[in-house]
């Protein structure tokens, strides 16, 4: 079992990590792609070559569209899937990538890439949350306590703006009708 860890570790090293040293820009790249630069039709070319990309629709908050793809095709052990989100543009806006949790170790390997933000992750519980930056990008590995796997999320920050904006519409929306109701 420790071997299979190590393996998926390092493995996620290789292809996640290692193409944001060789990106060109300014934003973080997971799988060699460059957030708010990579496009869809690269996304397919590159990932679609070796792992087959399914639609997932439409995403609420940037109105593109989403492909996700099982993350064992990608030669990473360990990754459960790889969900890419894009802006109405096609352009690449976030990468939710879902694996066995393990965040202690993940923070370590992405705080050498990029400028750690916030760290609340639990090295003894083995649990919790952090977030990174790069350039008009984010990181954010979010480990609940609870669970057996955890998610490594790369975002342009112009998604989690309209991400935040719309959760606070919503939210005042809710009370406005709880208000009405009363």
């Amino acid at each position: 079992m420790l071997k299979n860890h190590i393996v998926y570790l390092f493995a996620f090293l290789i292809l996640v990590v290692s193409p944001l040293s060789q990106a060109s820009g300014q934003n973080a790249a997971p799988f060699g792609m460059e957030l708010g630069v990579a496009t869809l039709a690269q996304v397919r070319q590159e990932i679609g070559d070796s792992s087959p990309l399914e639609d997932e629709g439409t995403n609420k908050y940037t109105e593109g569209k989403m492909v996700s793809t099982d993350g064992r095709v990608l030669g990473v052990e360990g990754v459960q899937s790889v969900l890419f989100i894009f802006d109405k543009s096609e352009v690449l806006a976030g990468v939710i990538v879902t694996m066995p949790k393990d965040p202690v170790r993940i923070f370590k390997m992405l705080s050498t890439k990029y400028k750690v933000v916030s760290n609340k992750i639990d090295s003894f519980m083995n649990f919790g949350s952090a977030r990174l930056e790069k350039g008009a990008s984010v990181v954010e590995i979010d480990a609940p306590h609870l669970s057996f796997a955890m998610e490594v999320r790369y975002l342009t920050k112009s998604f989690l703006a309209a991400h935040n904006r719309i959760v606070q519409e919503e939210a005042a929306e809710k009370e406005r009708r709880k208000a009405s109701a009363l």
